[in-house]
Parts: C-alpha cells; sequence; structure tokens
C-alpha cells in the first residue's frame, strides 16, 4: 500500500538550474524531489511487463522476508521507505511544496512515474551491469 519516490537525475539538474535563476530562491532551503510518485503495485506490474517475476506481499511478509535473512542485504536501511505503514513509526515524510510552487511558477513540471520510465530506468540498470536482467532473457531496449 505504498509509493516510492523517483527523481530522474536529468530532471533533478533541470530544476536545480532553474531554481538557481530565481532571485526568490536565494538563501533559502529547498527540498528537490519528484512528487509524482509510484506505487508499489504499479512498480511490480511495471518490473514483471519487463520480465522480472516479481512476487506481491503483504508489508509484514515482506518485511519478515527481508530482515529475516541471515546474511546483510542493506536492504535493512531502505526499511523506513519501503515499509508503507507497516512501521508508521519509523516511516519518512517529505516536503518539497515550496520548492514545488516556486518550480511550477517558473513552468517546470516533473515527469510521470509510469511504465515507460521505470522500463528506460531497468534497461540502463541492466546495460550497465548494475542489475542483472530478467531470467527469461527478454531482449531489453531503452527509449
Amino acid at each position: 500500500d505504498g509509493r516510492l519516490e523517483m527523481t530522474p537525475v536529468d530532471a533533478c539538474r533541470a530544476a536545480i538550474v532553474q531554481l538557481m535563476r530565481m532571485p526568490e530562491t536565494a538563501g533559502r532551503q529547498l527540498h528537490l524531489y519528484n512528487p509524482n510518485f509510484i506505487s508499489f503495485a504499479d512498480l511490480s506490474q511495471a518490473l514483471r511487463s519487463f520480465g522480472y517475476p516479481v512476487k506481491t506481499l503483504s508489508a509484514e511478509a515482506f518485511l519478515t522476508a527481508v530482515t529475516g535473512r541471515k546474511e546483510d542485504t542493506g536492504l535493512e536501511n531502505l526499511m523506513p521507505h519501503l515499509a508503507g505503514n507497516a512501521r508508521p513509526k519509523t516511516r519518512i515524510l517529505y516536503d518539497n511544496s515550496m520548492t514545488t510552487h516556486f518550480l511550477t511558477t517558473a513552468g517546470f513540471a516533473w515527469p510521470e512515474v509510469n511504465e515507460q520510465l521505470v522500463h528506460t530506468l531497468i534497461a540502463y540498470c541492466t546495460t550497465t551491469g548494475f542489475i542483472e536482467r530478467p531470467f527469461n532473457d527478454n531482449p531489453i531496449v531503452a527509449e
């Protein structure tokens, strides 16, 4: 039941440049991230359509599967971001309403986080060797 934030680096760069050009942002603390989130259900579907055998679990089953491992997976540090409502006391809340106001005023629009963006990200990660291709070895093409 959670949502995930995904900010493409090129969009972040463009937002920074736009904000730097605005005199009214001088001296302000601004938080940059894409306010267009993707649900875990939509992310799972995008990964499945890319060829990854993603299994949907309840938040509690997921946390048990990740934190119950004997080896250190590094995923424990991501729990505040991935736990959804299963661990509300560790949930991180973000607010970039001031940043969004400035960017909207300047005509800047963050990209939608959809299946195409996820596919582009996964294609890049597989071609660089950061993650492995899906087991079904479908050809991967980034648009």
